[in-house]
């Protein structure tokens, strides 16, 4: 199979433009998660169970996007993508 390298630099660049977007996105997303934790307004059994989703579901979910965007980066570029 052959591989086109500019289309290979291409994408890396094109992550690159969207890692910043989407990094900032999940941030948000990851933050408002937090913000719904700390809120006073949920009570009892639901408080819990909403809880319980985000902090072990939701948030980890969101931390591990970023983690997987950064390393699709950083492997493009140690394998000499440029």
């Amino acid at each position: 199979m052959k591989i086109n390298k500019q289309e290979l630099v291409l994408a890396r660049e094109e992550l690159y433009t969207n890692t910043n977007t989407l990094e900032a996105q999940l941030n948000m997303a990851q933050a408002k998660a937090q913000g719904i934790i700390a809120s006073p307004h949920f009570k009892s059994g639901a408080k819990d169970a909403l809880n319980s989703e985000l902090m072990n579901y939701t948030i980890p979910l969101l931390l591990s996007y970023v983690d997987h965007i950064n390393v699709i980066y950083n492997d493009l570029i140690t394998e000499g993508v440029n």
